[in-house]
């Protein structure tokens, strides 16, 4: 209990950016032994479960979410350097650690190759699921430890924007993977969300960098946006954040241009199923995210199962899919008196749940989008909520580019 009570803490310090109420240096709790349910606990000895003949169990699967944790606790400790440390020899050893971590997922949990020995256990029903969601998690730590740095170190700009387009990728597939009555699910949206703002606001601001990835970032955020208009009458987060994907939408397509949308979700779903084991790759193998991706991106499966296997997915064909690469036009510069040392860190979940974040067109309507479109990029579209001049919000209602 004080392990699920400690992941689900420090989680929600890093996605909500609230003090977590855990503090892990005076009494870190010890993991418990792996090992397989006993048929007569009176009379079987504890002994760790055998990787390769025993299946796993939901314990097996909770120790890998707290091993997981681990990089949440440094990433909370970093964050008392700011973000402008001396160096950033602490950063890299984190993230670092996030791909070992990833390296040595076990093969049942992996989402690519995966070991299948245990597929049809019926003691394993739950396994296949656990493959979208795991391999998150690691994402999401790569998005926390490079959030606090983006706007002072072009590396950590570079790998924040690898990780968020990878968990959009993760989050399609997920969704895909889920019939309509999951879509209330929490993680469905937080991290769809937190990656599409990260991503778009280090296009809008660094419009000049990164371009190589532009097209998949562009292509993602309208998948992204059809996401949350289906999920949006199950989903309140989901509607609550529609004001702001419209606002970021239109800064985000004045900053990398705006080429022919991608095809929907619901076209790339009548593609013919292959298997994802050629098409996506461990967080190491996919050092850099171009717009391959949308040539080799899996794509959803039918809703009408409840949970998504890798051998169910389609994938869009190599010819002509992808999504065309943007090219930055914008002139817009930032202010010369803008300190980006103290600029507070950007948290979108909880601006959207405590500070009333919204985005607003100069007119104060909200025109809603179809499924199929994008948002309509609304003149004047700005920011509002209870934020604060160093908040990132300010900063992009100062966006004004003078050739778009």
């Amino acid at each position: 209990m004080t392990r699920l009570t400690g992941t689900r803490d420090i989680h929600c310090a890093l996605v909500l950016g609230r003090p977590g109420s855990i503090d892990w240096r005076i009494c870190p709790p010890s993991l418990p032994v792996d090992t397989p349910p006993p048929k007569d606990r009176r009379k079987t000895p504890v002994a760790p479960r055998d990787d390769e003949k025993d299946p796993p169990t939901p314990l097996t699967r909770g120790i890998w979410a707290f091993r997981l944790v681990a990089p949440m606790r440094e990433i909370l400790e970093l964050e008392q350097d700011g973000p402008c440390p001396k160096d950033y020899s602490k950063v890299d050893r984190v993230h670092q650690m996030c791909l070992d971590l990833d390296e040595a997922t076990p093969a049942y949990f992996r989402l690519e190759n995966p070991d299948r020995k245990w597929d049809d256990d019926p003691s394993c029903y739950w396994l296949q699921s656990v493959r979208f969601y795991l391999p998150q998690m690691n994402l999401f730590n790569l998005m926390a430890l490079h959030r606090p740095y983006i706007f002072n170190r072009q590396k950590s700009r570079t790998e924040a924007l690898k990780a968020s387009i990878e968990m959009l990728h993760r989050q399609m597939l997920t969704f895909q993977g889920l019939d309509a009555g999951s879509w209330r699910n929490f993680s469905l949206f937080f991290g769809s969300f937190d990656a599409v703002v990260l991503m778009a606001s280090i296009y809008i601001l660094f419009p000049k960098e990164n371009l190589e990835m532009a097209g998949s970032a562009m292509q993602h955020f309208h998948w992204t946006t059809e996401r949350f208009e289906a999920m949006q009458e199950r989903n309140p987060l989901a509607k609550a954040a529609k004001g702001v994907l419209q606002a970021i939408f239109a800064k985000f397509k004045k900053a990398v241009g705006n080429p022919a949308p991608p095809p929907s979700l619901s076209s790339l779903a009548s593609q013919t199923p292959a298997s994802t084991a050629d098409s996506t790759g461990s967080l190491s193998a996919r050092g850099s995210v171009s717009t391959a991706t949308a040539a080799t991106a899996d794509t959803p499966a039918s809703k009408s199962s409840t949970v998504a296997t890798p051998t169910s997915l389609p994938t869009v064909p190599d010819t002509s899919s992808a999504y065309p690469l943007p090219s930055a036009h914008s002139e817009w510069t930032l202010p010369n008196s803008w300190d980006f040392t103290s600029i507070a860190p950007l948290f979108p979940m909880g601006d959207l749940i405590y500070h009333d974040l919204n985005g607003i067109p100069e007119d104060g309507s909200l025109p809603a989008w179809g499924a199929a479109t994008p948002p309509p990029p609304a003149a004047g579209t700005t920011f509002e909520g209870d934020f604060g001049n160093d908040s990132v919000w300010n900063l992009l209602n100062q966006y004004d580019p003078t050739s778009v």
